[in-house]
């Protein structure tokens, strides 16, 4: 070796290059078993991690840095697939990375719509929240607000979560949660009915930890107009606030008719895992972990899948149209969405505007697969009031339903309805991997973290209808 080569020894020498020199099997096997968050720092702060090793590939062969070659074998040892093509804006590291954390969360939320707010979770866990407070006091987590209309025009961070990450959030028209990375949960807005789950029916304008479920670890949350919904990590399901869907014991629903001021557990599933959940408008849905659905509540326009227009369940009952799929997604709101392992959507209830994409309006009472979706693979579905959105496994996103005020993302603000499923054509080129429908209002993340919204009430409460989508230049998730 010349004098003028350096030595792998050699104290002389900078980290960086210090890693350089190591094998990259070694760099490989170092990484792989990082947490999906650590990897996602690695890759953002370490060029011999997220640059490709020189040498490692034929020349025929894409570049893969260290990075994304950990995070293929982790996805081939678990089963799941890899896109062929890389498509839009994203690069591999970030597209692989999102999908390790929709395997590892499932129903991780991080941008949400209420009524008149809107809620993001940025990069480094912090939560951003916008939008009007005149009706629903407390919503954005920001204090006493003042003013006549108590706007928050741009997305902010909330003060009174610093220190913590917060990875999923729930929001509802009239409060908010959050969940952190360690499995705690926060919630602030109006506490009528207990809905805020803090032991009393008091509004809270900041967040506040929710004791009840302190000691246990939290890894999904849901939210209602006036409940909500918690999962844990071994799969037990609670309930708290308003009891019209009256999924707990006996004991709870005579003692207390009207509403759980704490959360409570869901003893009718304890013999379940649930791995995902949603809060309709008066009813819920539970999915376990061998791809059952189950619903319980108000059942108008067959929103319960069993077969009834008008049908109210005290307790959860397995619908059985799905039985012979395994469902591994469940939304709803006045009609219901679920997505099957291979990638086939279905729906059932109220069908106004053509928001179930069977090409009419129709109630569905019991589900039924939408046949326009069929050949692409949905990993996203979103129902919102009166619209729903699906996004697929290569980034597309598809919306349906109620056209007022922009919410479809087509490029037209009156009430057309679509009654099929349509593909946003203002968003290709971009690799959407989330999505959130509500009231008039869409949302949409990238894998590269960027959001973008259409429809109405994007910023604040007489905020008009924004009929193609555009970006949130402020924010980066």
């Amino acid at each position: 070796m010349r004098a003028t080569e350096p030595r792998a020894d050699d104290e002389s020498l900078s980290p960086q290059l210090k890693v350089d020199l190591l094998p990259v099997e070694l760099l490989i096997e170092l990484l792989r078993p990082l947490t999906t968050n650590d990897l996602a720092r690695v890759d953002q702060v370490s060029h011999a991690f997220h640059s490709a090793p020189q040498a490692t590939q034929l020349a025929t062969e894409r570049p893969q840095s260290v990075v994304e070659q950990a995070l293929r074998r982790r996805a081939a040892e678990g089963g799941h697939a890899v896109p062929e093509a890389l498509g839009g804006e994203a690069t591999w590291q970030q597209l692989l990375l999102w999908q390790e954390r929709r395997r590892r969360w499932g129903t991780q939320q991080v941008v949400e719509c209420g009524a008149h707010h809107r809620v993001f979770v940025d990069a480094s866990g912090g939560v951003l929240t916008c939008g009007s407070e005149r009706f629903f006091p407390g919503v954005l987590g920001h204090g006493t607000l003042t003013g006549e209309h108590k706007v928050v025009a741009l997305p902010t961070v909330v003060p009174g979560l610093k220190g913590v990450r917060v990875v999923s959030v729930a929001a509802s028209p009239v409060y908010t949660i959050a969940l952190t990375e360690s499995g705690l949960l926060y919630t602030w807005g109006m506490g009528e009915r207990g809905s805020l789950g803090h032991g009393n029916e008091r509004d809270i304008h900041t967040p506040k930890l929710v004791e009840a479920l302190q000691a246990m670890r939290v890894v999904g949350v849901a939210a209602s107009v006036k409940y909500g919904l918690a999962r844990t990590d071994a799969g037990r399901l609670f309930q708290w606030g308003a009891l019209g869907n009256r999924a707990i014991s006996a004991e709870i629903a005579s003692a207390d008719p009207n509403c759980l001021l704490v959360p409570t557990l869901v003893t009718a599933l304890q013999a379940v895992k649930v791995v995902d959940m949603e809060a309709g408008s008066s009813f819920s849905l539970a999915l376990s972990d061998a791809g059952r659905v189950y619903s319980w509540g108000y059942g108008a326009d067959g929103r319960l899948g069993h077969g009834s227009p008008a049908h109210q369940l005290t307790a959860p009952t397995m619908i059985e149209a799905l039985e012979p799929h395994k469902i591994v997604s469940v939304k709803g709101c006045n009609h219901c969405l679920a997505i099957s392992d291979a990638g086939r959507v279905f729906s059932w209830g109220a069908g106004d505007n053509g928001c179930l994409g069977h090409g009419n309006e129709e109630e569905q009472l019991t589900p039924k697969l939408i046949e326009a979706l069929q050949e692409v693979n949905v990993v996203v579905v979103e129902a919102g009031l009166m619209h729903s959105i699906a996004v697929t496994e290569d980034g597309q996103t598809y919306s349906w339903g109620s056209g007022k005020n922009g919410a479809l993302g087509h490029g037209n603000t009156v009430a057309d309805s679509q009654f099929t499923p349509k593909r946003i054509e203002a968003l290709q080129g971009l690799w959407v991997v989330g999505a959130k429908a509500d009231n008039q209002c869409s949302l949409a993340v990238t894998a590269t973290g960027k959001v973008y919204g259409w429809g109405r009430y994007l910023e604040g409460e007489y905020e008009p209808g924004v009929s193609l989508p555009q970006l949130y230049p402020s924010l980066q998730l």
